[in-house]
């Protein structure tokens, strides 16, 4: 189990994970793919002779396969069934799922001697025919399971408490200003959430400093 894509930049790791054959590769997170041009993290499992060369069947999980943008699922498709977009290069399916707008191109500027960008209006940025794409994607590659569905199959959830002794430093967390967001948000009926609470960031920092600040009592539980 490779529990992050960066170890795959360890070439002893590497070179061992593609000197075997494996029965099923599992990638987690799988939008991680999305680079179409497949950046260091993701190219050893992308590449021609990386480790999807090496495997049988491969799967991904992932909650958001495109994160952005339609481009960003090409990897991923072209490893799971690669017929499912009709064997498609990279250029050709940028050319039927994007259609010309403007935007920024890296050219070479021979005064300058060097690369500049430049604003263009024939940039392929436009996504298109975006119906086809989604019947591809959802009767050749993806299953879509329901949260619903799923937890029936799952085991009872278990639950153990542990007291902490309070600290100086989780006191100090506990009076920040995004726990009164917190209240707040308890004390709401279920209308009123959306336009009620601020989106500033104040309760997401609250809930941090108390992690940063149990994680040492923690720590010496386990």
């Amino acid at each position: 189990m490779i529990i992050s894509y960066d170890m795959l930049r360890n070439a002893g790791l590497l070179a061992a994970i593609l000197g075997a054959k494996w029965d099923h590769l599992i990638l987690d997170e799988g939008h991680y793919l999305k680079d179409p041009k497949g950046n260091q993290r993701i190219r050893p499992i992308c590449a021609e002779d990386g480790v999807a060369s090496v495997s049988g069947r491969i799967s991904l999980a992932t909650g958001t396969l495109m994160p952005n943008q339609p481009i960003e699922c090409y990897n991923a498709v072209r490893l799971l069934d690669w017929d499912a977009i009709d064997g498609a290069s990279l250029d050709e399916f940028r050319n039927y799922y994007y259609d010309f707008g403007e935007g920024f191109v890296t050219v070479f500027d021979r005064k300058k001697g060097c690369y500049v960008q430049k604003r263009s209006k024939a940039v392929r940025n436009q996504p298109r025919n975006l119906d086809d794409l989604r019947e591809r994607l959802r009767s050749r590659v993806m299953v879509r399971r329901l949260k619903e569905d799923v937890l029936k199959e799952l085991p009872d959830r278990q639950w153990h408490l542990f007291p902490l002794v309070e600290t100086a430093d989780m006191r100090k967390a506990l009076t920040h200003s995004g726990w009164d967001a917190v209240r707040q948000m308890h004390e709401m009926a279920e209308g009123e959430f959306d336009g009620s609470v601020p989106i500033d960031g104040s309760i997401s920092t609250a809930r941090r400093l108390l992690g940063e600040a149990k994680a040492p009592a923690m720590a010496q539980y386990v």
